[in-house]
């Protein structure tokens, strides 16, 4: 099975279901929606397996699993995230359904955290007051709205189904009825952006967010024209002076904050902790492993159904264990691989991953985990040099300058590749 020390819990839930398919998009969704009552059958049955027994939920019938936990000081969840896919395409009633799985890990981690944070992804077109009235009822406190752009013309040739007055309207529905922690998507790179666009889309922010995602296009089609990438870098610098402007600091590669806004959930992602994910495709990390689970609807329905029939994913669908539809092991539930770190694969991401972050990693932590004083390395006494890379004033604190996070992924490669001629085949490979 996979190793779960008892402490706090984070959840994520993958939605899968959306109207239709944005152009740019990569995420796992299916555009039927005739299957939502299976899928929340099937993603109630991986709740009881694989969250209530760590976070002591009274929820179902756990109660072996739940008397076991509460116990040994049972974990108690300090972040839920519903993505997708579109949450909000579930009307009032599968919404009350779906939160009402996480009731009860809500409710007691409002109580032990005072940051206790609990988001869901919406997209504009479909927040009505009756969905919003739900989210409010179960204590849903941050949402996240897909803007992506602020022009009607743009929204419309990458597939987007809202315009830009949905925005608007959404945000002043959800802060109407207490949910006041906002955060906006955005992504420049479409053909036809400018820095009227960017002063549009700081302005929404400032007057209805807290945190802003700001994404780069990633898209190799036909189908969307793309700004070059000379001018969305400028774009992206220009965008990024403006929510400065507006009081959102750079806290992560890609996000942006008022202080003490930050997402927590995500920064768990980025600082290491654990992370339990449930539905199709979502992954997991208990310190040990990172599994994903099957990134297919039916075969997720039915390994929450009746396990036993044949053929629903095999061992050859995953690595790093035995994987049959077995019921037996909760652990195992519709997961598609299960991937035990290796020392190297740690060392990997305890670098790359708070280095995403502007205040980047302990490097005495570092060298006691991994035997590695990364400021004697020629690699980064260069990109120091460079301004790539800087140091705190204490010399304990590692992290990219704004130069740096342009040229991350290449200052990755050149560290790495330095350390690994430093180390012993073995734990390289």
């Amino acid at each position: 099975g996979v190793y779960w020390p008892v402490n706090a819990v984070r959840i994520y839930v993958h939605v899968p279901f959306c109207l239709s398919k944005c152009y740019y998009c990569s995420f796992y969704s299916v555009g039927s929606l005739d299957k939502i009552p299976q899928y929340i059958s099937a993603l109630r049955e991986e709740y009881l397996r694989r969250v209530a027994p760590l976070s002591g939920s009274a929820f179902g019938s756990a109660a072996a699993a739940r008397s076991e936990a509460a116990e040994s000081g049972a974990a108690r969840v300090k972040s839920i995230y519903i993505g997708g896919g579109t949450p909000n395409v579930f009307d009032a009633g599968q919404l009350r359904s779906l939160l009402s799985i996480f009731r009860e890990d809500a409710e007691r981690g409002r109580n032990k955290y005072s940051d206790f944070e609990y988001t869901v992804e919406l997209n504009p077109e479909l927040v009505t007051k009756d969905r919003v009235r739900v989210l409010a009822s179960f204590g849903v406190n941050r949402a996240s709205l897909g803007v992506q752009s602020t022009s009607d013309a743009v929204l419309k040739s990458i597939g987007r189904r809202h315009l830009y007055s949905d925005v608007v309207n959404s945000a002043e529905l959800l802060i109407k009825y207490g949910i006041t922690n906002l955060s906006f998507d955005f992504i420049t790179g479409f053909a036809g952006q400018t820095t009227a666009d960017a002063d549009e889309f700081a302005a929404l922010a400032d007057k209805y967010a807290k945190h802003i995602s700001v994404y780069s296009l990633e898209y190799f089609g036909s189908k969307i024209s793309q700004l070059d990438e000379d001018s969305e870098r400028d774009l992206f610098e220009y965008l990024k002076s403006r929510l400065k402007s507006c009081g959102f600091n750079r806290y992560e590669i890609s996000n942006f904050a008022r202080s003490g806004f930050e997402s927590r959930h995500n920064l768990a992602y980025w600082t290491g902790e654990k992370y339990v994910g449930i539905g199709p495709a979502a992954a997991s990390y208990d310190g040990i492993c990172r599994r994903t689970n099957v990134s297919d609807l039916n075969k997720y329905i039915l390994a929450g159904g009746v396990c036993s029939v044949g053929g629903a994913y095999s061992s050859a669908d995953a690595r790093g264990a035995s994987r049959g539809c077995d019921s037996s092991n909760d652990t195992e539930f519709a997961a598609a691989s299960v991937v035990k770190l290796t020392e190297y694969d740690r060392m990997v991401e305890a670098l790359t991953l708070p280095l995403r972050m502007s205040e980047g990693l302990d490097t005495a932590d570092f060298r006691i985990r991994f035997g590695v004083e990364l400021s004697a390395l020629k690699s980064v006494r260069m990109m120091v040099e460079g301004g790539v890379l800087a140091f705190n004033s204490a010399g304990n604190r590692m992290f990219f300058t704004d130069r740096g996070f342009d040229i991350s992924n290449s200052a990755y490669v050149s560290i790495i590749r330095e350390i690994e001629k430093s180390m012993d085949s073995d734990f390289v490979n």
